[in-house]
């Protein structure tokens, strides 16, 4: 595991330690919201790598049969259940849901405190 050591910058008597220790994350784990085309995209070429630090491990769309095929062609865990997919073992979420869905649904997943990597546009109107 690697170690980034940080130099904190401070009053002499402060009580903050001298280093703080950030231990950096082996890999991030990625869900995708909406399993057409263009999530195929963004999680093919990570396939392809042999030590990508990006690890896709789970998909939710509304429609049962796309995230069926989806996450069976790709590996992933299906997720019909939007609560169930953002209370799984994700680090962050990529957006692939149709453009006028990508700022509600990107408020819900950052309300839910994962990391959020949306395709553009991020909204619609507004």
């Amino acid at each position: 595991m690697h170690v980034l050591r940080i130099l904190i910058h401070g009053a002499k008597t402060s009580l903050m330690p001298r280093f703080v220790y950030c231990y950096a994350m082996d890999r991030v784990r990625f869900g995708v919201i909406g399993c057409g085309n263009a999530a195929s995209f963004h999680v093919l070429p990570f396939k392809k790598l042999e030590d990508s630090k990006v690890q896709y491990v789970a998909a939710y769309d509304v429609d049962e049969k796309a995230v069926l095929t989806f996450s069976k062609r790709h590996g992933l865990t299906p997720y019909t259940d939007i609560d169930k997919f953002l209370r799984s073992d994700i680090d962050a979420v990529l957006i692939a849901a149709p453009h006028y869905l990508h700022a509600q649904v990107t408020k819900t997943v950052a309300e839910a405190g994962k990391h959020v990597l949306c395709e553009k546009p991020m909204a619609t109107t507004l």
